[in-house]
């Protein structure tokens, strides 16, 4: 007998003996779909996709061991499952610090799942708050030696003038301690902070900033008008230039929407035309706008297959452009070679980063109120604990999968889903669920599907 698994953009035939050895007792956890001849069966609590011929298959029946294994249901996921050598390798350990100095924010962007909560506190950090921060930094730091230890900047928006003193003195810090940073910034104020950046460019320093469009950026700054908006990207982009220029590492994110998923293709070659692309200093990232908490009511939210799907018709995307949009679809995009350098250090199970026990990332705020997830930030009713030492030594790391909900861990698509996100799910389960399977659903038929056929196409060629 011969099956077909996908595996790394390839279809890898496999010849194995017919004998009947397992018994498959029940389809209701596989995504089964026919392709042609051919039989499409997805198991997302194994991770297997494998094509049978219609002829051989028998729904529920007796079949040989090794297809009995790839499709059998699996309650419980194992560490060899998660299959995470090749991050460990490349990654010592690490524990990031990101410090919230104030949510206050020049800016009310449309999609913003932040600045829409209407009982955010805005209230300003204190010398006391800070020093303690800084000061459990290095407590925490001398007892893990052999960790990398990084400190964030998040908001609100971090760079806003008034944060000047509080910014260079974590600067120096960081100086002194050796410890990296990352700030996180709408970028309209990086032409007050030019000097201070390219002066600590040593700390290892990475800017993440946002344009959503070249040319219609405006749309989604819905605080300010069109001039001050178009000057507001024009000043993004030239002080992002004289940054890499500069030697600061800066990666521009677009967050797609049904307003600028067109205009991708022409982002990309702007970025190449204006040599953004050629410095190494420099990467553009492309996410993707959603509403975790339905409070923003945003109307223009796409799926990742819509977004997926413009990439492919794009063709090949240059080194330095990167993805950070794909959830529950993520195993099957590393199936058909999709996933655009995604480099989201999850689980097999995890919905996303913030529910995996891998990332050791703290967000802490004016209060000392410390959140595990970006989309927590600021909402204390979500908070994990208080900043300490003592608790930072209590934290668990979480490790939500499907097996977390009974819901879940009947569902088709569970063991990729995990869930789904765990915030949308504390709000409504129901929607976020429906969501979920319409999203993958709608991945499967633009996006999975297709490639398949694609592939078996070559495989034939391949053999005539």
């Amino acid at each position: 007998m011969l099956i077909e698994e996908i595996s790394n953009g390839k279809l890898n035939v496999i010849e194995i003996d017919d004998k009947p050895d397992m018994y498959l007792s029940s389809l209701d956890h596989l995504i089964i779909k026919p392709l042609g001849e051919k039989i499409c069966v997805i198991n997302s609590y194994t991770n297997k996709c494998i094509l049978l011929n219609q002829s051989d298959w028998n729904g529920c029946g007796k079949y040989p061991k090794i297809i009995g294994e790839a499709l059998e249901y699996k309650s419980n996921i194992t560490e060899c499952d998660i299959s995470l050598d090749k991050f460990f390798n490349n990654r010592s350990k690490s524990t990031s610090f990101v410090i919230a100095l104030s949510y206050a924010c020049n800016f009310k962007c449309t999609y913003c799942y932040q600045q829409h909560n209407d009982k955010l506190r805005k209230n300003k950090i204190t010398k006391e708050n800070l020093d303690y921060i800084l000061n459990t930094i290095i407590e925490y730091k001398n007892e893990h030696k052999s960790e990398g230890i990084s400190i964030e900047l998040f908001g609100g928006e971090p760079l806003l003038p008034e944060n000047h003193d509080d910014i260079i003195k974590i600067f120096d810090f960081c100086f002194e301690n050796e410890i990296s940073v990352g700030i996180t910034t709408n970028g309209a104020f990086l032409g007050y902070y030019l000097k201070e950046l390219v002066i600590y460019r040593g700390l290892n320093m990475h800017i993440f900033t946002t344009v959503d469009s070249i040319f219609d950026n405006e749309a989604t700054r819905c605080e300010i008008n069109k001039n001050i908006a178009n000057k507001h990207t024009n000043s993004i982009l030239e002080n992002t230039k004289l940054l890499i220029d500069n030697g600061v590492k800066v990666s521009i994110a677009a967050n797609i929407d049904k307003h600028n998923i067109n205009q991708i293709g022409e982002m990309i070659n702007f970025y190449e035309q204006e040599g953004f692309l050629n410095n190494e200093k420099f990467s553009f990232v492309i996410g993707r706008v959603d509403d975790r908490f339905y409070e923003t009511n945003y109307k223009d939210i796409l799926s990742e297959a819509d977004i997926l799907k413009k990439l492919g018709e794009l063709g090949e995307i240059p080194e330095h452009v990167f993805a950070s949009f794909i959830r529950a679809p993520y195993e099957l995009c590393n199936k058909i070679g999709l996933s655009y350098r995604q480099n989201e250090l999850k689980g097999l199970g995890n919905y996303c980063w913030a529910v995996a026990p891998y990332e050791n990332v703290f967000y802490v705020d004016s209060d000392l109120d410390t959140f595990r997830c970006t989309y927590t930030v600021g909402r204390k009713e979500l908070s994990e604990f208080k900043f300490s030492l003592e608790n930072l030594k209590k934290y668990k790391k979480p490790n939500r999968t499907f097996k977390d909900n009974k819901k879940c861990s009947t569902c088709k698509i569970g063991g990729y889903c995990g869930g789904g996100c765990e915030q949308s799910a504390r709000i409504n389960f129901n929607k976020q669920c429906e969501i979920e399977k319409e999203y993958f659903e709608d991945f499967l038929n633009k996006i999975f599907y297709p490639k398949i056929n694609e592939l078996r196409k070559d495989l034939i060629s391949d053999t005539l």
